[in-house]
């Protein structure tokens, strides 16, 4: 017998549900904060595959049923980013439908700014991936002064 099931079913529930409330905070936090000056795609694949591990967690939980939902904001965040759909990135309709937690232009340019692609060995960046986040950095940060 573990600690946590000595405590009452809503207590568990609370205590589950701000888990995963705080991993996707904690999670954007770090993504947005001042110390990671920039990241790559390999660095998102690699946050991607926790997150998988994290949701399937979610998924399990019998005390939280929208477990899934909490973790949608970084979810969202690293699905854009490694999107193979490179010129949809571009339109705002698209990004408004499929990434619904990604509206603010701040946290998005902040983000996207840090973005960068480097080769390395024998493999090189995929350059219209590269160009379209740049193109959408701009585009954000125009959108940020004209506010």
């Amino acid at each position: 017998m573990n600690i946590f099931s000595m405590l009452s079913v809503e207590l568990q529930e609370q205590l589950e549900y701000q888990a995963f409330k705080d991993v996707n905070l904690v999670l954007m936090e770090t993504l947005l904060s001042d110390t990671v000056k920039h990241f790559n795609m390999d660095g998102m694949k690699s946050l991607d595959v926790d997150l998988q591990q994290i949701e399937a967690l979610a998924d399990r939980s019998v005390r939280v049923k929208n477990g899934k939902e909490l973790l949608l904001e970084i979810r969202q965040v690293t699905n854009f980013i490694v999107s193979e759909q490179t010129e949809q990135l571009l339109d705002p309709s698209f990004r408004a439908t499929n990434y619904s937690k990604l509206n603010d232009v701040n946290k998005l340019y902040t983000i996207l700014d840090k973005y960068k692609e480097e080769s390395r060995f024998f493999k090189k960046p995929n350059k219209e991936k590269v160009k379209a986040i740049e193109t959408l950095v701009y585009q954000l940060k125009q959108q940020i002064k004209h506010k």
